[in-house]
């Protein structure tokens, strides 16, 4: 089983996309109060917990959210170095 995350962000000019990604296998019954929809469902490779179980710090660092959230913050971070020309660095 795979969870996917997708974002994207447009800045009026250019349309910037970053994915996210957790394997894992899905538990054979449901485990665990916390979390959402599937959470109790979807046990994250190298973990035998399901989303669910975990507290939610132990949930972030395995994320296929923040995965994609810190894919685009990085795409994010080069766009701007770039500068509106596309250009590195910055004139001054």
């Amino acid at each position: 089983a795979v969870a996917r995350c997708a974002l994207a962000c447009y800045d009026g000019r250019e349309m910037i996309t970053a994915m996210g990604e957790v394997r894992g296998r899905i538990a054979p019954a449901p485990r665990g109060a916390g979390g959402f929809g599937w959470d109790a469902l979807f046990v994250p490779e190298g973990s035998e917990k399901t989303f669910a179980e975990m507290e939610p710090e132990e949930k972030d660092s395995v994320s296929h959210r923040r995965r994609a959230w810190v894919a685009l913050s990085e795409k994010l971070r080069e766009t701007v170095a770039q500068g509106p020309d596309g250009k590195s660095g910055s004139a001054g």
